[in-house]
Formats: structure tokens, C-alpha cells, sequence
């Protein structure tokens, strides 16, 4: 036969003597027979890991000396399913397979599953979505025996009987939009005394200088599935240095793993070298209140697709915290600025997003090359918040205490009508009542049938570009600059574990990282789109 490309996991061809999975057994037994009974130059493979890759390579040349194997890591599978033609993985999941190909194109590649088992629910699961997926005629499914033929054919028909039962007349049916808010207890974070005395108090017992005036993190330190600090960073150094000398920040929160701690600490130091910090430990829940209270200013500049609410603004609020954030996802129902109330809660900083961006994020994440949280890590790379807007933000609440104060009120007021959870429960209840009703009529006039699958979104802007306060066109075409700036900024604790970004010159997420780091011109690019 021509030569094909081979998924290659790690129990292609390593079978544990002590526990012999059938599935393995087989995949083992085809691999060794392809090897041994095909008499290639070159063998084509994708493989899970680089480990699993030479271990291949050390098998194939067990076999024949000088073989050659022509490896392509799981994220570029497609591109070695090009070179041959053929793409073979060791399971039935066309379905998945087949939208994982699609970034290729349908035409470019035939797909080669098999069946060892179909019995169990995620098989099962997996043919039920044969005929909804982009599999073509030019791709097949390895029957092993007639009866899995048989039965396979069965079950597909059964699936074509019910989607033309389901789709026989088209049409398209939304579901309910309701818009529920989270909520928080207000009493929970309303000082017992006037704000004056609970902020002293608390400053005695976080060890914090009375003297200074302290922006509030508070939240998960995740710069992958949260918000990259550095903007903020640079922008409170340079306030501190040139203008407000008795700025500090206080941190409150949590790391997921100690790198992740480690590269905050270190990232920090680096990039606002003389700021004073102050960071307590996220597991102190009993101080949670006390910290907001000793702070002046909350800051959020969340910029993650993983985001999609956010409580933390609610919080500070609900404390008599005025609040600076990112115009992002749920904070633009949460924060209120003066442009559109007189009871202002705070400033909503714009926020950019380049199109496209997330492209190939997408593709990764559907060819489960990419794990999610290093995909929302990548993308946010690429999505900027105005700093020269951020600073102009900070200055005004910094040289007012009064308008701190009356956003502060004005932000304990909006909770307490809009967010406090007995309010949030009502519109629940008036909610499932309206669904009982629509279903129950629904059932009497026989429109009950099972639910659909949602389809695959493109790329994280098309799907969540209107998180963002606008979306930069992609024919915006900055001047960059040079590659040992860029390297400047990237060698910092924040980014380099993504090194690799440089190499994406021009592309939406570079851009767009320049812009967040500053170097690039939000005035060039007003003035340019």
C-alpha cells in the first residue's frame, strides 16, 4: 500500500504486560505488521510527545537500520497528513477528526479510524455525530469484523432516521436570553464603622503604612486564565516616580501552581522596581474584608476569554472601593463611569482586540494539541488595555479623595440595589416560571424534542471580540519595532515562557501584544484605522 500518516500516542506499540488492553494489543500488532511488512524509506508520523516520536523511530529501526521517519508534533498532524494522503488514529473518532481538519481543508487528506469496541458510551457518542460532522466519502472507518460492520450501519441509520425526523421542516429555535447577574451578601463587606477608622484599623493589622495610598489586586495571580499584569505595572511605576511618591499596591490572591507565584514576584520586581508591594496570601479569607478596606483603589484589567463575569468588582464596591477595569465581558454590566450615570462606581478602560486573532489557538485547541489555559494565556497576549486612558484613570482618583469617596458610596448603593443576592434569587424564581410555562406548552403541542449540538467557533475574536471595547481591523499594518526591543520586553518573568511570539511578526497576536506593552502608539492607531 502508499504510505500513510500514523497518529503515534504512547500505547501505539507498548503493550503493559501486566494489564494487556485489547485495544492496545491490536494497535501494537498493526503497527509492528506496517513496519515489518511495508518496505518505506520513510515513515510519516504526528506524535503526542517528542519522547513517544524517537521511540517510534527506535522501533521502526529495529526493523530496517536505515529508515527514516519524518516526524510533525500533534499540533501540525494536518501537515503531515498532507504529505501522504492519509491520516490513520488508532479509534473510531471520525467526528472528531474530521472538524480538527477542517483549518486543512476537507479535500486535502483522507481520515482512517477503526473499531475495536462499540459498545461503550463514548463510541457510541462518537458515530451519533457522524453525520452532523464534515466527514467526506474519501474517508473510512475500519470494520474488523461483518458483525461491526452490520452494526455500525445499523446505528447510522437509525441517526439519519432521526435527524430527517428532526429536520424534515427547517427551522430555528433560541432559547431563552435572560440576563442574571452573580451576586454577593452586601452586609458581608459593608464596614461596621466609617470608612476612615475600618481603613486605619485594617492597616494596623496588615502591617500597611497609613501614609500611603494603596491600588488593590484582588483574585487568582494567573496571568494564563486571568489578566497580564504588566500593563498596570509599568503604568503605576512611572506614577509613582514622576508624580505620586506615596504609591504602593497590595496583592491579594492566589497563584495555581509556585512557578506561577514565583514569575509574579519576580515579574513585578522586575518591571516596578521601586513600587512597594504588599502580598497576602489568598488563603487569609478572614482578612478579605479588612484588605479592601485598607485599600483606595480596586484595579481588575481583566483581559481573558476564560472571564466572563467577574464578582471581584462587586466586592469592591460593596467596600466603598472605587473601581478602575478593564471594559471587558461582565465588568461593563458591573462598573458604572461617569459618562453614563451621575452615581458613577468607577472607570471602564478600553480595551483591544486585533481580528483573527486566536486563529490558530482554535485549531490547536481543536486538534487537542493546545490545552486551553495555554491557549487563553497566548490570546490575551494579544489583547491590550489603553494605558495613557489606565493612567488618566488612576491620576484623577489619585489627586481626589473626595471622588474616591463618592464613588466608593455610589458603588455600595449599586450593589446593594443590583447585585445583593435575595434581588438576583427573585429574578431566578420569575425565570423558571416563565420556562415551565413555555415548556409545558411546548410538551402539549408536541414541540418537545432532544436537544442539539452547538457548533465550533473559528477563532476566540469572531467568537469574543464583543468582550473587547472594539476590534482592531486586520488590515491595521503597524510599523513594529525592532526585534531587540520586542526581545526587551519579552524576557521579562510575564512573557518568556512564550519566547517563541517574536517569531510571529505581524501576525494579530504579535500586534496586538505590541500594543499592550506600549510599543506601539494608541494615537498611530487612532489615526490609522
Amino acid at each position: 500500500m502508499n504510505p500513510i500518516s500514523l497518529l503515534i500516542t504512547h500505547d501505539s506499540h507498548v503493550v503493559d504486560a501486566n494489564n494487556p488492553i485489547g485495544r492496545h494489543v491490536a494497535n501494537s500488532s498493526f503497527l509492528k505488521a506496517y513496519l515489518g511488512h511495508q518496505n518505506y524509506e520513510k515513515y510519516y508520523i504526528a506524535c503526542t510527545t517528542p519522547e513517544v516520536g524517537e521511540k517510534f523511530h527506535k522501533l521502526a529501526c529495529s526493523i530496517n537500520p536505515i529508515v527514516k521517519t519524518i516526524s510533525s508534533p500533534l499540533a501540525h498532524w494536518g501537515d503531515i497528513a498532507r504529505m501522504t494522503g492519509c491520516f490513520h488514529f488508532p479509534d473510531p473518532a471520525l467526528n472528531q477528526w474530521s472538524w480538527s481538519r477542517m483549518p486543512w481543508g476537507d479535500g486535502e487528506f483522507s481520515l482512517i479510524g477503526i473499531v475495536h469496541t462499540l459498545s461503550t458510551k463514548p463510541i457510541q457518542e462518537a458515530l451519533g455525530q457522524y453525520l452532523i460532522s464534515p466527514i467526506r466519502r474519501w474517508d473510512a472507518l475500519i470494520c474488523t469484523s461483518s458483525a461491526a460492520r452490520i452494526s455500525v450501519i445499523k446505528f447510522l441509520e437509525r441517526q439519519e432516521r432521526w435527524l430527517y425526523e428532526c429536520n424534515s421542516s427547517i427551522r430555528f429555535e433560541y432559547p431563552q436570553l435572560p440576563i442574571i447577574p452573580l451576586g454577593i451578601e452586601p452586609q458581608d463587606w459593608v464596614p461596621a464603622r466609617s470608612k476612615i477608622i475600618e481603613q486605619k484599623a485594617a492597616r494596623d493589622i496588615l502591617g500597611l503604612s497609613q501614609e500611603s495610598v494603596y491600588i488593590l489586586i484582588a483574585g487568582r495571580l494567573d496571568f494564563l486564565t486571568k489578566f497580564k499584569p504588566e500593563p498596570l505595572l509599568r503604568c503605576l511605576s512611572e506614577l509613582k516616580q514622576k508624580r505620586f511618591h506615596n504609591l504602593a499596591l497590595l496583592v491579594y490572591g492566589e497563584s495555581p501552581n509556585s512557578d506561577m507565584e514565583r514569575r509574579w514576584h519576580e515579574g513585578a520586581l522586575q518591571i516596578a522596581p521601586d513600587l512597594p508591594i504588599k502580598w497576602v496570601e489568598g488563603k487569609k479569607s478572614q482578612l478579605a474584608a479588612q484588605i479592601r478596606w485598607a485599600s483606595d483603589i480596586f484595579v481588575s484589567l481583566s483581559d481573558n476569554t476564560q472571564e466572563t463575569f467577574g464578582i471581584t468588582p462587586l466586592e469592591a464596591m460593596a467596600s466603598e472601593l472605587p473601581c478602575i477595569v478593564s471594559d471587558w465581558d461582565g465588568y461593563k454590566d458591573t462598573v458604572v463611569t461617569p459618562r453614563e450615570s451621575i452615581h458613577p462606581t468607577g472607570f471602564r478602560v478600553p480595551t483591544l482586540m486585533v481580528q483573527h486573532l486566536g486563529k490558530d489557538e482554535a485549531k490547536f485547541v481543536l486538534s487537542r494539541a493546545m490545552t486551553d489555559d495555554i491557549a487563553m494565556g497566548r490570546i490575551s497576549q494579544g489583547i491590550s488595555v489603553d494605558v495613557e486612558y489606565l493612567k488618566s484613570c488612576l491620576i484623577e482618583l489619585l489627586e481626589s479623595s473626595a471622588l474616591r469617596k463618592e464613588m466608593g458610596v455610589n458603588g455600595r448603593c449599586r450593589v446593594e440595589q443590583h447585585f445583593a443576592w435575595n434581588g438576583i434569587i427573585n429574578q431566578w424564581s420569575d425565570l423558571v416560571a416563565r420556562l415551565n410555562s413555555i415548556r409545558a406548552y411546548g410538551v402539549k403541542k408536541g414541540l418537545n424534542r432532544s436537544p442539539q449540538l452547538p457548533h465550533w467557533f473559528p477563532d476566540y475574536c469572531t467568537s469574543f471580540g464583543n468582550y473587547a471595547s472594539k476590534v482592531i481591523p486586520d488590515s491595521w499594518r503597524p510599523e513594529l519595532p525592532s526585534q531587540e526591543k520586542q526581545y526587551d520586553y519579552i524576557s521579562n518573568p510575564f512573557n518568556d515562557w512564550d519566547i517563541k511570539l517574536l517569531e510571529e511578526q505581524g501576525s494579530a497576536r504579535h500586534r496586538g501584544w505590541c500594543l499592550k506593552q506600549g510599543l506601539i502608539s494608541l494615537s498611530d492607531l487612532r489615526s490609522n484605522i
